[in-house]
């Protein structure tokens, strides 16, 4: 297939030949408009060219919406994402979108197509979660956006719905008390490590379970976030952390020093007992014969321990957010936070814990009148009273000096006022009460 770009007024068209007539022996072309802008309608014409030389193109205007998702998933998805990422979009274009919507060609996919495919997976049995029906918009959004870029479109038609309705995440966490009680009960377990690293360092459930020893530098008391383990088709895969951020260096606490220390020399005496059948992957939290945890397995293991424990149910993931809370209750740095747990921005951390931030709020407000001011105390006697602060006390004198300048004038207004004649002795007090007052408001004022 050959093609080319054409100009018509301030249209750009892709012009394609896709055969020879055989009767009439004419070339045969389709136009396809493009838009105004001539750099994009060359990346079209590329795009389309190269599918041609896979033997993978499809006409525009016969395209399903099936076979554009297919090919969308195959060219863009896969290699631009982590696969887990790819495996997700995948799972969902699978379930959700082509069983209702997949034989309808894509240029005739309309709003209302759409919505009535929200309509029904709403009716779902069983029910969809709010998040994943906004989650299969924003999938099908990336899609249809896509395909306005390749030219397939004109327009994204998920553009004229409206987005599915979310609930605001709001995290769960445990007070200092009952984490003390969950470390103290998960000491002689092997879940002890985890809990340590998530509830301590802000570790994901896959960063605990992909931790190496590589990335631990006990001498200098650092850890380096740089993998993950997650389960992808089937199979556990040690993958690149999620986001540029989420590659990170955190601190460790002295009690997280001390766990990994005592750990060390333990895994080795594992290794030697273990002999040729130990396999050397370096991971941190291992089984006896050096393979790796399972963070589903982690996931399920660590609510059995809750039960038995008898302590609130929380996700694992919610010692992450115990970490955090508690770094903020501790006027730790939102930055600083937001570094540890590897969030692309600061806005995240803050959207996230939002719920905390009205006791800070009150803290702040009392640190100002302790500033300030002379802290409140519940007793009024003398001699329990704490010192006025030195800010306090000059704050105290130049209100003090402004009270007797103020003083002073309204003497020297008051030595200058002369009585009307026409003001009856009885009333001349009143009326001297009126002029003062008019004087002092005027210089108040």
């Amino acid at each position: 297939m050959k093609g080319s770009i054409q100009k018509k007024g301030d249209i750009y068209y892709l012009v394609l030949s896709i055969g020879q007539n055989p009767e009439t022996r004419k070339w045969k072309t389709r136009w396809i408009r493009s838009g105004t802008d001539k750099a994009l309608a060359e990346e079209a014409l590329a795009h389309l060219l190269v599918e041609q030389e896979r033997d993978k193109f499809l006409d525009p205007e016969k395209i399903t919406v099936k076979e554009f998702l297919t090919r969308w998933l195959a060219n863009h998805v896969e290699p631009s994402v982590r696969e887990s990422t790819y495996e997700s979009y995948k799972w969902t274009v699978e379930t959700f979108v082509t069983p209702y919507i997949g034989s309808i060609e894509l240029k005739a996919l309309s709003p209302l197509h759409l919505q009535d495919l929200l309509g029904r997976l709403r009716k779902r049995k069983p029910a969809l979660s709010k998040t994943m029906l906004h989650y299969v918009y924003a999938v099908l959004r990336g899609a249809l956006n896509r395909a306005v870029k390749w030219r397939l479109i004109l327009n994204n038609p998920i553009l004229a719905v409206d987005a599915p309705k979310t609930e605001k995440f709001r995290s769960s966490s445990y007070t200092p008390e009952l984490l003390s009680s969950l470390l103290l009960a998960a000491k002689s377990t092997p879940l002890h490590l985890p809990i340590m690293l998530a509830a301590t360092c802000g570790l994901r459930r896959g960063e605990c379970c992909g931790l190496r020893w590589q990335d631990v530098a006990l001498d200098r008391g650092l850890m380096f976030v740089r993998n993950s383990l997650n389960r992808v088709a089937g199979k556990l895969k040690s993958q690149p952390v999620k986001t540029q951020r989420s590659e990170r260096s955190i601190r460790l606490p002295e009690a997280v020093i001390t766990l990994l220390t005592a750990l060390k020399p333990i895994q080795t005496a594992e290794k030697l007992e273990a002999g040729p059948l130990y396999q050397k992957l370096d991971y941190v939290w291992a089984y006896d014969n050096g393979t790796p945890h399972d963070p589903t397995f982690l996931s399920h293991a660590f609510l059995k321990l809750l039960r038995s424990e008898k302590l609130p149910l929380i996700r694992f993931h919610d010692l992450r957010h115990t970490h955090a809370t508690m770094l903020l209750l501790e006027h730790v740095p939102v930055k600083t936070i937001s570094e540890r747990l590897g969030h692309s921005s600061t806005l995240i951390t803050q959207d996230l814990y939002s719920h905390v931030l009205p006791e800070m709020q009150l803290e702040a407000a009392n640190a100002m009148d302790r500033i300030l001011l002379t802290p409140p105390m519940k007793k009024t006697d003398e001699s329990t009273m704490a010192e006025p602060t030195p800010i306090a006390k000059f704050l105290r004198t130049k209100i003090s000096k402004a009270k007797k300048k103020r003083n002073k004038m309204l003497a020297a207004k008051r030595s200058k006022i002369k009585l009307p004649q026409s003001v009856p002795p009885d009333d001349t007090h009143q009326h001297t009460s009126q002029i003062i007052s008019d004087h002092e408001n005027h210089i108040i004022a």
